[in-house]
Parts: structure tokens; sequence; C-alpha cells
């Protein structure tokens, strides 16, 4: 199960609002977990989270008490940041399938509500944010020998970078909307053109065109 909709379940339940709400990744016949958990990053820096995930409709209770809460829990959010920050594009639960889509005004929002460090600007942007950047980084061509050196990676300083911090068993697959160039941290489990699937606790770095 995706953290934050865990965390709203967790809520809802203290709420009284649900019967109960699993606490970990599904897995589907084949040993293979299903959910699908997609932040792709627009032109002007909005984040577009796409959640699927497989799910058990007694254990979320119904729609409308989920959108409900959800409702509640992004209009606190824009009340407490004075301005309409994040927006719910699309909710859906049917065939035990949860498809929920969320916008965010920026990658700082997306961070922040789904609590946890997410970082999107150029390599000068972080270093003067205070990242360090000094990871091993290393070709996305599949060129596991090209890597670059922190001093080469400031020498881009106009190139775009993604920096994620993840949690615990979450799962995250960033769309950056471009090329990637470049990645590093152990949270990466692969990279293909503008795509980099992430999973587990650990640093994730993109820097792409």
């Amino acid at each position: 199960m995706n953290r934050r909709i865990g965390v709203i379940c967790a809520l809802m339940i203290l709420a009284g609002s649900l019967v109960g709400c699993g606490g970990s990744n599904k897995v589907s016949e084949d040993g293979g977990i299903v959910e699908s958990n997609v932040a792709e990053i627009k032109k002007d820096g909005a984040v577009t989270n796409t959640i699927e995930e497989e799910l058990d409709p007694d254990l979320y209770g119904d729609e409308d008490s989920f959108k409900e809460f959800l409702v509640r829990v992004s209009n606190q959010y824009n009340s407490d940041a004075g301005a309409d920050r994040v927006s719910i594009k699309k909710i859906d639960m049917k065939d035990d399938m949860l498809t929920l889509v969320m916008e965010y005004a920026t990658a700082e929002d997306f961070g922040t509500f789904n609590e946890y460090p997410f970082f999107y600007g150029t390599v000068a942007d972080a270093y003067e944010n205070g990242y360090d950047l000094n990871l091993q980084f290393t070709s996305a061509d599949g060129d596991s020998q090209a890597s670059i050196t922190r001093e080469e990676l400031l020498e881009m300083g106009s190139r775009k970078i993604v920096i994620v911090q993840l949690p615990k068993d979450e799962l995250l697959t960033v769309d950056t909307g471009s090329k990637i160039l470049y990645y590093a941290g152990d949270a990466v489990t692969g990279v293909e053109k503008s795509k980099a699937d992430m999973a587990g606790e650990g640093m994730a770095c993109l820097v792409f065109k």
C-alpha cells in the first residue's frame, strides 16, 4: 500500500470512518506487487501523482467516505499554505482497484504532503539549497563505468535534478518528462528514458535534460 494512502487510512480509522486498512503492499498470484505510484514532473514544475493499487473495499470503506476525507485533508493543506497547492483530479474505486490522481503546485508541495523530501530544480539550485551531491552518479545509458564526479556534476549547473529521500517500504516511479542522463542512490532500481523506478528507504537522485 502506498505510504500516503496508508497514512490517510490510519487517520480515517481514528476518525471512525473506516473499519480498517491494510498495512503492507498487496501481492498478486504470481508474487508481484500490485501497485503503481508515479510522480510526473510537468514543465512548469507541477507534479501529477497517479496511484493505482489493489484494495479490499471493506478495508477502505466506500468511495464517498474516502473522497470526503481526502478533500478535507487537501483543503487543510491548502488553508495552511494560504493558496491552492493540492488538488484531487480523480478518485475511482472499483473492481478491487483504487485509482487516485492528485496534482501538486510544486515538487515541494508533493514532498510535504506525502511526508518525505522531494526536491526538483537545477543542479545549481540543489547545491544552493544545501545538497552536497557528493554521490556516485552513473550514466543512464547503460555504461556502468561512465560515472561523473561531484565537480563534473556541479559544472552542469543548468541541468535539472530530482532528489528524493524515500521512507521505508515506499515505491515510486519518477517521470521527468525528458531524458535522464545520470542517476545516483541505492533507492534507484531501474532507469529507462525519462522514467526511474525507486524502492525502499534511501536517497535517489536523477540528473536530466
